[in-house]
C-alpha cells in the first residue's frame, strides 16, 4: 500500500480509538461523586472528543473518513467499558 493509504489507515484506527476512549472517561466520571478527580476526568473526555474532531479533519483534508467497522467495534468497546466502571467500582 501507499504511503497515503498507511497514513488514512493509521489515522482512523486513532479517529475510532478516541471514541472507545471518550465513552470509557465518560462512564468514569459519571460513576464518581463530586471530586477534583471527577472534574479532571471530564476534561480527559473532552480533550479526546477534540483529539477525535482534529483526527477527522485529518481525513478529511485526505478525502477519506472512519472505518465504519472500527467505529462500531470502538464505540462498543467504549460503552462496556464506561459501563463497567459503576460495577467494578463496588468491588
Amino acid at each position: 500500500s501507499t504511503h497515503r493509504e498507511q497514513l488514512i489507515r493509521i489515522l482512523q484506527h486513532a479517529y475510532s480509538g478516541e471514541v472507545a476512549a471518550a465513552y470509557a472517561y465518560r462512564g468514569h466520571w459519571k460513576s464518581l461523586k463530586d471530586s477534583a478527580e471527577k472534574t479532571r476526568i471530564k476534561q480527559i473526555e473532552a480533550e479526546e472528543w477534540d483529539h477525535r474532531r482534529r483526527v477527522g479533519e485529518w481525513l478529511a483534508k485526505l478525502d477519506a473518513g472512519p472505518n465504519p467497522r472500527r467505529e462500531k467495534v470502538f464505540w462498543t468497546i467504549g460503552k462496556v467499558l464506561g459501563h463497567t466502571c459503576f460495577i467494578s467500582g463496588w468491588f
